[in-house]
């Protein structure tokens, strides 16, 4: 399906030429080699709070959810439906707090917004792509809206995230169906990547080991490049 806009206005990707970072672990790199982009589950993404509104803001709307309404079950409603968002996590920059956090020994994909919005327009699914917006604050009770939005402590990660919103696939889907905990869909690596780059504390033999990859599954011709970082790895958290 067409790639559809931001559910928050004002966090739009609107520079194609932005560059984008997605650092990951040598396994999940792997996987992407080797069977295509992956989008986690977002209620498995490492933080409880992914995806909820602050308990104060479901009791602010919870006279317009009918004279039923709980908090308890609005809670649960919302935790079933993120069970239906599967994300992508990308940023606009390079840290040693992000190699440390997603990639200690592990690789970036580089590529830029541009590239991204092609490889998203291939896949089937209801797909999304914007700036993560970082507030407790909302003015709209929306689960797309809650998906895209984190809490202010993670602002340092300034992540630009890629979204499958598939309810079909929530535990509120009442007919029999699989959850799994994550979606990998094909891309064209050679079109998406412009460069890997190696993590500066990754062991001596990764470099090759990425190169020898790529090269075994048809993509030899994408750059691979040691982090800026590389000999600064003392100065990693």
């Amino acid at each position: 399906m067409p790639l559809e806009l931001s559910p928050q206005a004002g966090y739009e990707l609107l520079d194609d030429r932005k560059l984008l970072w997605r650092f990951m672990p040598m396994r999940t790199f792997t996987l992407l080699v080797e069977s295509g982009l992956h989008f986690r589950r977002s209620d498995l993404l490492g933080d409880e709070h992914e995806g909820l509104p602050p308990d104060d803001y479901i009791r602010q709307v919870l006279p317009t959810m009918g004279p039923n309404a709980t908090l308890e079950h609005a809670r649960e409603r919302l935790k079933e439906d993120r069970q239906g968002s599967f994300v992508s996590c990308w940023t606009i920059h390079e840290t040693f707090e992000m190699w440390q956090k997603f990639a200690p020994t592990g690789v970036a994909v580089q590529s830029d917004v541009a590239r991204l919005r092609v490889a998203l327009n291939t896949i089937p699914e209801r797909v999304m792509l914007c700036h993560v917006r970082y507030s407790l604050a909302h003015d709209r009770y929306n689960i797309l809206r809650f998906i895209t939005t984190k809490r202010p402590e993670f602002h340092h990660e300034r992540e630009v995230r890629a979204l499958i919103w598939d309810l079909e696939r929530s535990p509120r889907n009442p007919y029999p169906h699989d959850v799994t905990d994550g979606l990998s869909r094909p891309v064209d690596l050679v079109a998406l990547a412009q460069t890997i780059i190696v993590s500066p504390r990754a062991p001596a033999n990764l470099f090759d080991d990425v190169k020898t990859l790529l090269s075994n599954n048809g993509y030899g011709s994408i750059p691979v490049e040691k982090s800026g970082y590389a000999g600064f790895d003392h100065l990693l958290p």
